[in-house]
């Protein structure tokens, strides 16, 4: 079982994209989504959270923590799920590849990898995510940031599976 955890706050329109997405698209089947709701205030959320709860594979918590910390709301949310594999995913993502959990699994089981990340674009279709550099600017920087969907990247580097420093928490 795959635990998908998507932290939320007062953003109902994006969650029910991302929501939407996963149940829509998604070929895996043996997933359960967890919404780590952090003090959400608005009605309109509170509404899609109850149309929610109809659906079986789909779980609310609350986190009450006062500021927000995105490793403390994950951490709450994992210790929660049920999944021997989490997905942590922001509530902005929609998904566009159905086999996304699919391509992710054939990674992440072997014993040297830690996490397993997934290119992501912005709304004009540029690179927003492909790989993390740790060392980028005294820092790390998103590898190939604003390239082109369509762009091969320097070596064929995006359009290739590739081992990196890090990758983003947004999945």
């Amino acid at each position: 079982k795959v635990s998908i955890i998507i932290p939320n706050r007062d953003h109902s329109d994006t969650l029910k994209t991302c929501i939407d997405s996963i149940l829509n698209k998604t070929t895996y089947k043996n997933i359960e989504i967890i919404i780590a709701e952090n003090n959400s205030v608005e009605n309109k959320t509170f509404d899609y959270y109850n149309n929610l709860k109809k659906i079986k594979s789909i779980k609310i918590i609350n986190c009450d923590r006062k500021e927000f910390n995105y490793a403390y709301v994950n951490n709450y949310a994992a210790k929660r799920a049920g999944g021997s594999v989490f997905i942590f995913l922001n509530n902005d993502i929609e998904l566009i590849t159905p086999q996304w959990i699919e391509r992710m699994l054939e990674h992440v089981q072997f014993k040297n990898i830690g996490a397993v990340g997934a290119k992501l674009y912005y709304p004009d279709e540029s690179v927003q995510h492909a790989g993390v550099i740790v060392g980028v600017a005294g820092g790390a920087g998103h590898s190939h940031k604003y390239f082109s969907r369509t762009a091969t990247g320097y070596f064929m580097r995006l359009k290739i599976i590739q081992n990196f420093s890090a990758v983003t928490g947004a999945c």
